[in-house]
């Protein structure tokens, strides 16, 4: 028995395919302890079964990975004989080599993305790539590039050295010859081994899927227990989402209810006649000015936080009318500007990441166009070009006027133009002159790494909190912490110009977020079903806020971003025809019994 092991164990490629295994098995245990080192809190032990699960799952990852790494070496291995050791080693040496410089990089933007959005790196992290130059910038101003490229090389000269290490060993190889039947015999049961690795299971189809992290209750460990190589190829698989008539016209007739469409014809179409339902003292020359704040996470601001991060937010709803269960349909800031101005959901992934970046999509109209007596602005403190932004407000509503990177006399903070101070001052400009109503929509950025605060701050004042009592309310820094103050001063330093000015007693100003975000694991919440079905992605605020033409009043109703324009237009009293799916939240008789929301 021992001579036939000392035989096995005396061939060459198979020792080396061994050594490969265990090689990718220990990089990814490294990258795996960094990676909670970094990012875990104490809330992974509060369920030792989970975590127990979470190790085993993650190690059965890697262990795929792993094999399919050393792979294609062990399956050529038949043709090691007929080419020269020198070339074979030196190939594969080379090979291997890249194949690591790709899994670092893989991990160096799975790390980024994760710190950057609390989420793994997904092939649709691509569309990152369109807005390159902003990306680029990001990550100059926020990151340790120095470190990150030095740490880089550091791994790449460690995996040179081992590499050449493991495949230098064919010089020194003196296999014992095997006969034809052993030879099969060993290359079967080591594939059949290795099928039994990649599969992830002892047990009938399907096989270990990125999906079974989510039997895990703790959500940092199920983002934590998947292999990054794999989940970004396993993204690369999901279908983009494609339009079919025929699903269309199975659930029309629902979606005729839900929607309140009363024509009795088999043709499909969503247009529908939503009726004014005037609120308070609106009427249809009351202005409107729409803030749509960047990452206004619910459980951040001082609506739920104990850390009174958004004092003047606070205060907003309080004075207004205030929708506690306002829902964004998705993530991401593209989709949720472009569901807020269409009435339509962005549901897209893939290469093109979001609908503003696909070319092929016609244009859409949007329910303010019904404000025809209303001059209409957009307002970004960056440029519009970002995610093809400006062609998706331009076509859904032909007469705006669009106010962009260049357009102002404030300089830019940082990579994303004009600080929200800045951005609010310089809209102001533009309100104070209109000498007929208006309706304008700000689109705030501040919020956002790098969380830049500008020099000129007017009287804003940083503030100190130790990173365990941020880290407590949910904030990853102080840099973050202060730059949701910073953005909520900002909102309150509009009021104050629109006071000062004289068209605050006239306006309808909107407040909402265009997505929300994370809530940690260690963060208290006083409803488990949040964490749970992760639904803290969707949960941002929304606000009507004219003190002086609306009574406060809190509405428990669901609401979605869809929603918001054609509910604006009905409240000061304007009767329209919708043709995209939202829904006007003041009409009682027509309201939402669920939301749906997907987290992407």
């Amino acid at each position: 028995m021992k001579y036939y092991i000392k035989k096995i164990l005396s061939q060459g490629p198979l020792l080396i395919s061994g050594k490969l295994f265990l090689f990718s098995l220990l990089i990814s245990f490294v990258y795996r302890l960094v990676f909670y080192i970094t990012f875990a809190d104490s809330s992974i032990f509060n369920s030792v079964n989970d975590f127990i699960y979470s190790l085993y799952l993650s190690l059965k990852f890697d262990i795929r990975f792993s094999i399919l790494v050393m792979s294609p070496f062990f399956l050529l291995w038949p043709l090691f004989k007929k080419i020269k050791q020198k070339t074979y080693s030196v190939f594969w040496l080379y090979s291997y080599f890249i194949f690591y410089l790709f899994l670092f990089l893989i991990f160096i933007f799975d790390f980024i993305h994760f710190s950057y959005l609390d989420k793994r790196l997904s092939f649709s992290s691509i569309r990152f790539l369109n807005d390159f130059k902003i990306s680029l910038q990001v990550f100059v101003d926020y990151y340790p590039v120095f470190t990150i490229l030095v740490s880089l090389g550091v791994a790449l000269s460690i995996v040179f050295f081992v590499l050449k290490k493991i495949f230098l060993t064919f010089k020194n190889t003196n296999p014992k010859k095997l006969n034809r039947t052993q030879y099969f015999c060993l290359y079967f049961c080591v594939s059949f081994i290795m099928a039994l690795g990649i599969y992830g299971k002892i047990a009938p189809p399907p096989a270990l899927r990125w999906s079974d992290t989510y039997f895990l209750k703790n959500n940092f460990l199920i983002k934590a227990t998947l292999n990054p190589a794999l989940y970004f190829y396993d993204s690369s698989l999901w279908k983009s989402v494609s339009y079919n008539i025929n699903s269309v016209k199975k659930i029309y007739p629902n979606l005729k209810k839900t929607l309140g469409i009363l024509n009795n014809t088999k043709h499909i179409s969503f247009n529908r006649k939503i009726k004014a339902t005037p609120q308070g003292d609106l009427n249809q020359k009351t202005n409107i000015i729409v803030i749509i704040m960047e990452s206004l996470v619910k459980h951040q601001t001082s609506l739920i936080n104990h850390l009174n991060s958004t004092p003047y937010l606070k205060e907003i709803a309080k004075n207004g009318v205030y929708f506690n269960n306002f829902h964004t349909s998705t993530m991401g800031t593209a989709r949720g500007i472009f569901s807020t101005i269409t009435s339509v959901p962005d549901p897209s992934f893939g290469r093109k990441g979001t609908a503003s970046r696909n070319n092929d999509l016609p244009a859409q109209n949007s329910a303010i166009n019904a404000l025809t007596d209303h001059k209409k602005f957009y307002f970004l403190g960056g440029s519009l070009n970002w995610a093809q932004m400006r062609g998706v407000i331009s076509k859904a509503i032909p007469d705006i006027n669009l106010f962009e990177e260049g357009s102002y006399k404030s300089p830019n903070t940082d990579v994303w133009g004009l600080s929200d101070l800045d951005l609010v001052i310089e809209a102001n400009k533009v309100f104070k002159k209109q000498k007929k109503p208006f309706a304008a929509i700000i689109q705030f950025a501040s919020f956002h790494s790098p969380y830049t605060i500008p020099k000129d701050k007017k009287s804003f004042v940083l503030k100190k909190h130790s990173k365990k009592v941020l880290k407590k309310n949910g904030f990853k820094h102080l840099k973050q912490y202060n730059s949701l103050r910073f953005s909520d001063y900002s909102l309150n330093y509009l009021m104050t110009l629109a006071k000062k000015n004289n068209y605050f007693n006239n306006t309808l100003f909107v407040i909402l977020g265009d997505h929300g975000g994370s809530i940690k694991d260690n963060y208290p919440v006083k409803y488990n079903h949040i964490k749970d079905f992760q639904i803290d992605f969707s949960m941002t605020p929304l606000i009507f806020y004219a003190p002086k033409k609306l009574k406060p009043k809190i509405y428990n109703n669901f609401a979605l971003q869809v929603d918001i324009l054609p509910s604006v237009v009905a409240a000061i009293g304007k009767s329209f025809t919708a043709t995209g799916f939202g829904l006007n939240i003041f009409n009682k008789s027509l309201q939402r019994k669920y939301a749906l929301i997907q987290n992407g």
